[in-house]
């Protein structure tokens, strides 16, 4: 499994920060935050988010969607509630389960951006006010399970994606995509990954969870719910594990 940063200074930073941001049962968790038709419905990213919250962060604040499609106690999922989470929350995980976008865009235009309630923007540009604010979050770990999180719209490479602009904010490890990843096929890798982040540091749990989804014979953990199981699919068909990537430490 390989790791990466966008630069050597970054590969620097995260390699000397100290290693004092434990994980634990709390955190935040984004499911699917109702964008008002703006955008498809991303049902399996609820179920997604809701057994990982249930079963590894039962103390995480969860904001969007249930499983069910009902809005979650936490709230709904809006641009001012994730933020003030990334400023203020308690927890050093969070897990983004809802859309992402990249385009091309000039100037101070928002060209990566996680798409939340009401069909709202979260800039990659916005992640880093909020994270580098006098009380920002010191992040051990985020996951984006959102389409293109690991891609620029700005220049020619992946230096400036929401995933970089994670790092480059202090965050220790962060999952990202490389492409559009499908809602469904996908549902199954998060929970293994979190299922393997028990015993292992996350880019060992993400090469072990890639490689469950490739065994025909894997052992499907107790803790996995039976809607998620049913997901479990052909274990030649990459689309569901390979595009995503860790970068960080």
């Amino acid at each position: 499994m390989f790791s990466s940063a966008v630069s050597a200074r970054m590969f620097c930073d995260l390699a000397w920060a100290p290693d004092d941001v434990a994980l634990g049962e709390d955190g935040l968790v984004v499911s699917d935050p109702d964008t008002g038709g703006s955008i498809p419905q991303l049902p399996w990213a609820r179920l997604e988010a809701q057994a990982i919250h249930d079963t590894f962060y039962p103390h995480a604040l969860h904001l969007g969607r249930t499983d069910d499609g009902r809005l979650s106690p936490g709230g709904e999922g809006t641009v001012e509630q994730v933020r003030a989470w990334l400023q203020s929350g308690s927890g050093a995980i969070t897990h983004l389960a809802c859309h992402g976008a990249v385009q091309p865009g000039k100037g101070d235009e928002p060209t990566s951006y996680l798409v939340l309630e009401g069909g709202r923007k979260l800039a990659a540009e916005d992640l880093v006010a909020a994270l580098t604010a006098e009380r920002g979050r010191r992040l051990g770990l985020a996951v984006l399970a959102a389409c293109s999180s690991g891609v620029t719209g700005r220049g020619y490479d992946e230096a400036y994606s929401i995933g970089t602009a994670l790092l480059a904010s202090g965050t220790r490890s962060v999952v990202s995509a490389l492409w559009e990843v499908p809602d469904s096929a996908t549902s199954v890798l998060m929970f293994m990954f979190h299922h393997f982040l028990r015993k292992l540091p996350a880019a060992d749990a993400l090469h072990a969870a890639q490689l469950w989804m490739l065994r025909p014979d894997r052992k499907i953990p107790d803790s996995m719910p039976a809607d998620l199981r049913e997901r479990i699919g052909d274990p030649t068909d990459e689309t569901a594990w390979a595009g995503f990537v860790h970068a960080g430490r």
